[in-house]
């Protein structure tokens, strides 16, 4: 066999180093778009909830989170994890397997439909007991009505966020984010000054329903460029999918989500339990500030790690992962600095009334900490295809043990106490993850699905 001439290997050698390089290129992009299109969506968020609380006051606010709460509890519930199954698989197949790709955004789209209607149904038919013996609140019956259909809307945005993520849509949907920023800031603000809490949740629903309208003319916007035959594809062969990623997924789902209702339920039942909750609200809005910067690079490297599992580069696998940890600890740290120093000042934004909340902000930004390391390290978990194991493994460990310390800990410490059982929730996921992780053998192939 003759060896390969020095012109061969030079071409060898640029092509390998243009395909880095494109890859490199693509991920930079995938995070600066990511970025701003967050930024857009998670700052108007902010925003409204500053402008509502200055309407509402730190009491009625705490109502407004609990209805939003209780909607997007139920709308994770009834999410199935299309979103995060889309990004799995259309990631994995969009290039090898176009006809495939299609299949599975009909099958997503069509459970998306069904579980969200399901949802709506669901918020609008316990309405009353929700408020009376569970919220301990009868007039909220009326938010929960108005509002319903938030499931409907946020269950089929989340797939369709997730699909686009595994298209690496991310420049399209840093385009339209502005506009769905303005959209959300007027309506909150808008429904809370004309109609109080009541139009401020409506507004909740209407701004789903634009989001939903937005997103879905980008997802077909994009499946028809890469030429993926959406059209003409049906769900047949892809339930698969159903029981070997979603169900599990789901379930961790339905672990979490609860947990987090549960414990900011225990919180309202104490004595000044609302104004405790608005406290909390307001400081959570602010830590996610810090979080969300490493969740977007973590959803930009989920696409990119589970491409490269799909074309078989493990060596591409690895360097994108360990880049994924380092800088989405240097992102955390940062940012708890930024809070802790500016906080109390940020706090005071909300109302004068919300800087009581500055030692919960500490301690919920410290939990960044663990969240961000144990989100990025669950990407090995999650391209082996281990959803069972991560449920059993880290989600139930994790939400029981939420459950339990918000149970004890908010009776003499309020929304401190939560803060500290959510921290320590956090803290165990970490440590499950990282037990998992190394049982399962790093130092294999770690894009091996099994």
């Amino acid at each position: 066999m003759r060896e390969p001439r020095a012109a061969d290997v030079y071409a060898m050698k640029a092509a390998k180093l243009e395909l880095v390089s494109g890859l490199r290129a693509r991920f930079s992009q995938g995070i600066v778009s990511n970025l701003v299109a967050t930024s857009f969506l998670q700052g108007s968020v902010l925003v409204g909830n500053i402008i509502v609380a200055r309407l509402l006051g730190s009491e009625e606010f705490g109502i407004y989170n609990m209805v939003l709460s209780t909607l997007m509890t139920v709308a994770g519930l009834a999410q199935f994890a299309t979103g995060v199954t889309a990004t799995r698989y259309v990631a994995q197949y969009r290039v090898n397997d176009k006809a495939k790709t299609a299949r599975i955004l009909v099958f997503l789209f069509k459970l998306s439909c069904a579980s969200g209607i399901a949802g709506t149904v669901l918020v609008f038919l316990s309405s009353d007991w929700l408020a009376l013996k569970v919220l301990d609140r009868p007039g909220v019956s009326n938010y929960l009505v108005v509002s319903a259909a938030y499931v409907l809307f946020s269950v089929i945005s989340g797939y369709f966020t997730g699909a686009l993520a595994g298209l690496e849509a991310y420049r399209s949907l840093a385009v339209v984010s502005p506009i769905q920023g303005l959209i959300h800031v007027a309506l909150c603000g808008g429904g809370a000054w004309l109609w109080g809490g009541q139009g401020a949740v409506s507004a909740l629903m209407l701004s789903a329903a634009f989001r939903w309208l937005l997103l879905s003319w980008i997802l077909y916007k994009e499946a028809d460029k890469l030429k993926i035959p959406w059209r003409s594809a049906k769900a047949r062969n892809e339930q698969r999918l159903f029981g070997r990623f979603s169900v599990p997924a789901t379930l961790a789902g339905l672990s979490s989500l609860p947990a987090l209702w549960f414990s900011n339920i225990f919180l309202v039942q104490q004595v000044d339990g609302y104004r405790e909750i608005g406290l909390y609200g307001a400081a959570f809005s602010l830590r996610s500030l810090i979080i969300i910067f490493p969740i977007i690079v973590n959803n930009v490297t989920t696409s990119f790690l589970n491409h490269q599992l799909g074309i078989g580069n493990d060596k591409q696998y690895r360097k994108l992962f360990k880049m994924n940890i380092f800088i989405s600890a240097s992102i955390a740290l940062t940012g708890i600095m930024f809070v802790v120093l500016l906080g109390r000042w940020i706090l005071g934004i909300f109302g004068a009334d919300f800087q009581a909340g500055y030692a919960i902000l500490v301690i919920l930004a410290l939990s960044t900490i663990p969240e961000t390391l144990q989100i990025a390290i669950y990407q090995v978990i999650q391209s082996r295809g281990r959803m069972w194991l991560s449920l059993y493994g880290i989600a139930i460990p994790r939400d029981l043990s939420m459950v339990a310390m918000a149970y004890y800990l908010t009776r003499d410490h309020g929304a401190s106490g939560l803060a500290v059982a959510y921290t320590g929730a956090w803290s165990i996921a970490l440590l499950c993850t990282a037990l998992i992780v190394w049982k399962l053998g790093f130092l294999g192939k770690i894009g091996e699905s099994k």
